[in-house]
């Protein structure tokens, strides 16, 4: 992150005028050389590689001896190209620029040997006496890159005297910092930082997370509130203490969810702020009140694929008629990898009924693969409807692909033939049986052990079989292997 400000000019302005010249004709793009730094480091701030390029283009044009501009091509290749053979060209046909920043750029690409790397950032620092916002920035990332926290920290006074713009460099280590679990570090820094700009919401969000991660209940609080206080309308902080609070601190929600409220309000077809909402008002211990959220929005947005997803990972009731709304809008369903990252996630946060209706609406569009029938048998089982998961079973006329993918096989083999036997159908649960039952047992020679495991209990199941016919309807009624209390 870059801090400083043109001559009272936001970055974001001058980068949003440079965005806005780019259709117009080359001969109307007026920038000095101090603006175009600016605009090259915030797009770097924003990922924006095209407007980067674009600055250097225009650069070269208007500033084509100017260094700075030079350096930022050599930023570039560094950022862009992580084999840094570009960077190093670049620097190989242009030996002569001796700058901070090349100078870092040098180091970055020719890292030395760890006993040196000491004496490296060293004599690098002893060469200028003041680096820039976007200089300091680059040293505290090249020695985060040589694995010299430690040095950051032994030598942060002195990197104090060498900075321009001491926020910099203080939130880069904090960053750092929070990365390391240095809650310690990360708190003495903010505080810092709070003492220098005590209405930077970034700084009071940094406080809260650090309290928060180390543990500090009252001390989170506090920062917190400070935070939220000054998010105004900045609907980005917002959301950045939401997500803290969720991920670090769900014991705040109920004081994050009217920040939110407010701007769902504001906006309430965004689904960003509304999945948020939804999160805080179930760490609230208001699930039911979260999904209503979700839903409410789906029946104003009945496309939005986001929105499904997350009410499927709710593992809510009634989540079947949104997913055949969504696939009345489109009919086509999903792709496979998009089908399976859905099926997988919901089998492995345990969101049977979820699973269950949306493998319901994709199997009436003949969507399913085995392996998705797979998963739907165990869906059903897991929700002790046994005579579903048995027709479910049926629809695999073929047991051959259950021992082609053992792990989802073996599982659905053994949750067919308990359902199979809880329903009476005990000749099609010794078909499943016979099928599976051989090649189960060589694989279990090779598998690894999570394969072996499940492959294991699938056997018992088959033995359960051979013991205990159908007949013994005491035994399958109350035959709960997988204790889903049933």
């Amino acid at each position: 992150m870059s801090y400083n400000s043109n001559d009272g000019v936001s970055r974001d302005d001058l980068y949003r005028r440079f965005r806005e010249s780019l259709s117009k004709p080359i001969t109307e793009r007026f920038f000095d050389e101090d603006e175009l730094v600016d605009i090259f480091d915030y797009a770097g701030d924003i990922d924006d590689a095209y407007a980067r390029v674009e600055v250097l283009c225009c650069g070269a044009r208007l500033y084509p001896e100017s260094l700075a501009l030079a350096d930022r091509r050599a930023l570039l290749y560094l950022d862009e190209d992580d084999s840094d053979a570009m960077a190093k060209a670049y620097l190989a046909d242009n030996p002569t620029i001796s700058t901070a920043l090349t100078d870092i750029v040098r180091l970055e690409v020719n890292r030395p040997e760890p006993d040196k790397a000491v004496a490296a950032l060293e004599f690098l620092l002893s060469q200028y006496d003041l680096l820039s916002d976007e200089e300091t920035i680059r040293l505290v990332d090249l020695a985060i890159d040589m694995d010299m926290y430690p040095w950051l920290l032994d030598n942060l006074d002195i990197l104090r005297a060498k900075t321009s713009f001491l926020p910099s460099l203080l939130y880069e280590i904090l960053n750092e910092a929070d990365s390391r679990d240095d809650f310690a570090t990360g708190i003495r820094l903010a505080d810092e930082l709070i003492e220098l700009e005590p209405f930077a919401v970034s700084y009071w969000g940094a406080l809260f997370k650090a309290h928060a991660r180390a543990g500090h209940t009252e001390e989170a609080r506090s920062a917190f509130d400070y935070a939220k206080a000054l998010t105004a309308d900045d609907h980005n902080a917002a959301l950045w203490l939401c997500d803290a609070v969720v991920r670090h601190a769900p014991y705040l929600a109920s004081d994050a969810i009217p920040m939110i409220k407010a701007m769902v309000d504001d906006e309430p077809d965004n689904f960003e702020f509304v999945d948020y909402l939804c999160g805080l008002t179930m760490h609230a211990g208001r699930p039911q009140e979260g999904v209503d959220i979700v839903k409410a929005y789906l029946d104003r947005n009945p496309d939005d694929f986001h929105a499904l997803r997350r009410l499927l990972f709710t593992n809510a009731d009634g989540c079947a008629p949104y997913v055949e709304a969504y696939y009345a809008l489109h009919p086509e369903g999903f792709d496979e990898d998009t089908l399976d990252e859905i099926v997988n996630t919901l089998l492995l946060n345990n969101a049977m009924r979820s699973l269950a209706a949306f493998l319901e609406m994709s199997s009436a569009r003949g969507l399913l693969t085995v392996s998705h029938t797979c998963a739907l048998i165990e869906a059903y089982f897991a929700g002790a409807k046994f005579t579903m998961a048995a027709r479910a079973a049926d629809s695999l006329r073929d047991f051959t692909p259950l021992v082609e993918i053992p792990l989802k096989g073996a599982a659905a083999a053994a949750a067919a033939v308990i359902s199979y036997m809880k329903t009476g159908q005990e000749s099609k649960a010794k078909n499943v049986v016979n099928a599976t039952r051989r090649q189960f047992e060589a694989t279990m020679d090779i598998a690894p052990m999570p394969v072996r495991m499940v492959l294991r209990s699938a056997l018992a199941t088959f033995d359960a079989v051979e013991r205990h016919p159908a007949s013994d309807t005491l035994f399958w009624q109350y035959h709960d292997p997988y204790r889903y209390g049933r």
